[in-house]
């Protein structure tokens, strides 16, 4: 990504070591904190970097974070779980007529959802938003060679019928009301066409990013330091209300240790809880410095699992992904990592939810079990304290994740140690967050086992993540988000999506079918901190995979 000419490149922080927070007490306690700045100016801390600016790709929660202040999708749930426009003026329901039935070319029945584009709806630019901006997003994102991360929404739209410049009905074999950002036609489209398989790279969303054109919400970025800073300023054009702050630094902070001293001395106001502050380092910094900022924990649909390669040897069979879940005392893992704020995850869907936990197979924490089961699949030649096939092989793979995340290093660490006790061997990895979702997770360069997390929108089945049509390949270019390359639920989605069978009835078999296959091994569902300074309000954080920053305009100063 090139950076703007009004910004200098910095070195991105991802790679630095760093200390416990304990460690750092003495120098955190000498700090003062600083004079308080115009309040027209809020300093947003975020632990990663956006590995792009162009929402097609945001398989990072970064990226959404970042896009939420400079574009709005059509629709999203709030923080109370109800869908509500952002970008639309009307929320689609059979009672208005914007939801229906619809007859799709194969004969099936699909859904019809009318949306009318806010009439002051402006790119930065000065450029109308229009349904022009639509067919474009859509043309891009279920094009087969632009490797998109949610190919799967777009290629579940059969077609788009064009009433007019704002008004537009969706053919689709499915109700998904994902958040999706437009990108502007008037300045993307001739890129992508130049090469599709190469639009990633040549975007103008990163190699243009102070370019207005390319926003239609409330803020413009002025500044782009890649991998380090993003500063905004309001957008002229912004349909909607006017918003508070003058002037918002997004600032990268990526280690432990480096958010404290940053927090505490005045260089970030606000710590992100959607990609910020770990929940166990949240609760060390709340104890360390009572009353000085207003935590708020929200816990939510962040799902913490273990993506599995499914082309590994001893991986490959469900057998041996049963026994090493039942080798994991996850209530204990949690507990000491977590100090228990993050409740285990039986499933990728929270119980509350439709898609819930009803009759699903469940793995308590069980040694003597996984050990007879490993057994069982052919494993059980001991050496040195590791498991062999007949043939020689170790029961031994690669575990990779987020490098910079104490949490999730010290979760790896238990569940090597956890493993090593029926003999199962682990090597340990990490990667920067930009690697991990650029490049390790869709080529799948991970030799066994990925910690990390899926952020899912309420109410959905995850099909991104799990049908064969997503499973990321050269020949796609690397789309989709089935990193596993699990094939076993194709047959539910189709019956979702044509309407055969009862809806409730196939979501509920389509989690037992998941947690008896295990293409990925839940862990917990991660709850949020967000470190908040006395005097801002108007953040409402959601629990879901709409960050609160698609409320911007609605966060001021007391």
């Amino acid at each position: 990504m090139m950076p703007s000419p009004l910004g200098r490149r910095r070195m991105p922080l991802a790679g630095l070591a760093f200390p416990l927070l304990a460690a750092l007490a003495p120098a955190a306690a000498q700090t003062a904190p600083a004079q308080d700045k115009p309040r027209t100016t809020l300093v947003i801390g975020i632990s990663q970097a956006p590995h792009t600016l162009n929402p097609l790709y945001a398989g990072q929660a970064a990226v959404t974070y970042v896009n939420a202040m400079m574009r709005r999708p059509l629709l999203v749930y709030d923080k109370d779980w109800k869908l509500v426009c952002l970008l639309c003026t009307e929320a689609p329901s059979p009672a208005n007529g914007r939801r229906r039935s619809t007859r799709l070319a194969d004969g099936s029945t699909g859904i019809a959802i009318t949306h009318t584009i806010h009439p002051n709806a402006t790119w930065g630019d000065g450029t109308p938003v229009t349904t022009k901006d639509v067919v474009f997003t859509w043309e891009a994102g279920r094009h087969q060679d632009a490797g998109v991360y949610n190919r799967a929404y777009f290629a579940n739209v059969e077609r788009i019928d064009v009433a007019d410049d704002k008004t537009f009905t969706l053919h689709s074999r499915s109700v998904d009301f994902r958040q999706v950002f437009l990108l502007p036609a008037h300045l993307e489209r001739k890129v992508f066409e130049e090469d599709p398989r190469t639009y990633r790279t040549r975007t103008r969303a990163d190699r243009e990013a102070t370019n207005p054109g390319l926003y239609y919400g409330p803020y413009l970025i002025v500044e782009y330091n890649a991998g380090s800073e993003i500063v905004l300023a309001p957008n002229p054009h912004w349909f909607g209300a006017k918003p508070h702050f003058t002037r918002i630094v997004v600032k990268v902070v990526a280690t432990t240790a480096a958010i404290e001293t940053e927090l505490v001395a005045g260089g970030i106001d606000y710590m992100a809880g959607e990609i910020g502050l770990a929940i166990e380092e949240a609760v060390l910094l709340e104890a360390r410095h009572p009353g000085r900022f207003r935590f708020v924990y929200k816990p939510g649909l962040v799902y913490e699992n273990l993506v599995v390669d499914l082309r590994h040897k001893a991986l490959g069979d469900k057998r041996v992904r049963q026994a090493l879940l039942m080798a994991l005392d996850r209530p204990a893992i949690a507990a000491a990592v977590y100090g228990g704020r993050n409740p285990v995850a039986h499933s990728f869907a929270l119980p509350e939810e439709e898609i819930g936990e009803a009759g699903i197979r469940r793995y308590p924490f069980d040694p003597a079990a996984a050990r007879r089961l490993l057994d069982e699949a052919g494993w059980s030649d001991m050496r040195d304290g590791v498991r062999h096939d007949r043939a020689g092989e170790p029961l031994a793979f690669t575990l990779v994740t987020t490098a910079g995340n104490r949490g999730r290093a010290e979760t790896q660490r238990l569940i090597a140690q956890q493993w090593r006790a029926v003999g199962v061997s682990v090597r340990l990895d990490s990667a920067p967050a930009d690697t991990l979702f650029r490049t390790v997770l869709p080529q799948r360069k991970f030799g066994g086992m990925v910690l990390a997390a899926i952020i899912r929108t309420p109410y959905s089945e995850l099909e991104s993540h799990l049908t064969t049509a997503n499973i990321p390949t050269p020949a796609n270019n690397f789309a989709g988000q089935n990193y596993s390359g699990f094939r076993g639920v194709d047959d539910l989605f189709r019956d979702l999506r044509s309407g055969r069978g009862a809806p409730a009835e196939l979501r509920v078999t389509l989690q037992r079918r998941v947690t008896e296959e295990l293409p990925h091994l839940p862990l917990f569902f991660r709850s949020e901190a967000h470190i908040v300074p006395p005097w801002l309000e108007g953040v409402e954080p959601t629990g879901h995979n709409a960050p609160a920053t698609h409320w911007i305009e609605q966060w001021r100063a007391k």
